[in-house]
């Protein structure tokens, strides 16, 4: 049972690092992990406030819903059905969401971007995005072709208009361009589905947070920082075509471990030699804390193409390490700073406190909230798992 008292103080620890596993595999790759088809079998990221009627917290992962749906068990289900209202971290359907964040990703009016990034870094970003649309029709799968998903239109629906974009949105976009990711174009993400079904079943539904919420403190980085993660990132892709680079950790890993109802298994890493910063750290997820549904919306640009997922517009590069020089260590940890105070604590309290009104305002209704899951997401005592 939740103490009234102690409602706030609850819902900030839950929805501490909500949207994202701030993490690396503590054992590498999932492994070893059997899918369990019985329901009864079945762990559950669900979590209720005791109160009448109940309120649910449930955990989502940022893939095409298919991947996972299967393996959420039926009281997750229930619950979503039974309630009266469905709240998200944005509002997934709204056009404005979308208008709104279009107008954030660009430049001041009459600036382009080869006139404010150095020109080797520039020329190196022409040239991948020149790589990308020249193998995007071998990446395609029949079946996106079967729902009239094509390498051109894919390739205008997400880097249409990129000369316009501001380096950090560029930065995102360049790692929503590889292959695995676009094969995965087309269904819904698990968030996305839920707001369909909401809609569909004529539910109540709203937002705990606005766009320019998230999007400011994007923005907000300055020049030589954006610069720097732009740098970085290309030089990943770069390595990553040659072959001389792998990502050790996949969105398959996630959704294994999602799937089986472990996400226990893949911790924090504080070895910050060894690890990315703090927004970069996860593997196969959202990378930056904060964003996962924001980013789900990143490229939409009409009806007809779903939107990203957190995994295809947030894979940035592991930034900190001991190889990088110590002015660019310094520079990546400022990143990491930055992204934890105005990502993570600032916006916890942000969140916590409108989802405390939100009950509060209506306690004869049952509340469906569905957050990013992460694996130190509801230790509380105060809550009990179903």
């Amino acid at each position: 049972m939740v103490r009234p008292g102690g409602l706030f103080r609850l819902l900030v620890l839950l929805l501490q690092g909500s949207l994202l596993l701030l993490a690396t595999a503590r054992h590498g790759r999932a492994a070893g992990c059997p899918l369990r088809r019985k329901q009864n079998q079945l762990n559950s990221f669900l979590w209720t406030i005791k109160r009448d009627p109940p309120s649910y917290f449930f955990g989502t992962i940022h893939v095409p819903y298919t991947r996972v749906w299967d393996f959420i068990p039926e009281n997750s289900k229930k619950a979503f059905q039974q309630s009266h209202i469905v709240y998200f971290e944005l509002d997934l359907t709204d056009p404005f969401t979308i208008s709104a964040l279009t107008s954030c990703q660009l430049l001041p009016q009459g600036e382009n971007l080869q006139d404010v990034l150095p020109r080797d870094i520039y020329r190196r970003l022409k040239r991948h995005l020149e790589y990308v649309k020249l193998m995007m029709p071998s990446w395609m799968t029949p079946d996106q072709r079967g729902k009239g998903l094509y390498a051109d239109y894919l390739f205008n629906a997400i880097a249409g208009n990129w000369e316009r974009k501001r380096p950090v949105w560029v930065m995102l976009m360049v790692n929503s361009l590889t292959e695995v990711d676009i094969k995965s174009r087309g269904v819904p993400v698990l968030d996305l589905f839920l707001a369909q079904e909401a809609e569909r079943l004529r539910k109540q539904t709203g937002a705990v947070e606005k766009v320019e919420e998230q999007c400011h403190p994007l923005n907000g980085l300055n020049f030589s920082q954006v610069v720097f993660a732009l740098n970085q990132t290309l030089l990943q892709q770069e390595s990553l075509r040659a072959g001389s680079f792998q990502i050790p950790y996949t969105t398959e890993d996630l959704i294994k471990h999602y799937s089986c109802g472990d996400l226990s298994s893949i911790i924090f890493n504080h070895d910050t030699s060894q690890a990315g910063p703090f927004w970069v750290r996860a593997r196969g997820i959202c990378w930056l804390p904060g964003t996962s549904a924001f980013l789900s919306l990143l490229f939409q640009k009409s009806a007809a193409l779903q939107p990203l997922s957190c995994t295809q517009a947030a894979k940035v590069p592991n930034f900190i390490n001991a190889t990088l020089p110590a002015h660019e260590r310094i520079t990546a940890r400022e990143i990491d700073s930055y992204f934890r105070q105005e990502l993570i604590y600032k916006r916890n309290e942000r969140m916590g406190r409108r989802v405390k009104d939100l009950l509060e305002e209506h306690p004869d209704k049952s509340f469906f909230f569905a957050f990013g899951a992460a694996p130190h997401l509801f230790h509380c005592a105060s809550t009990r798992k179903l």
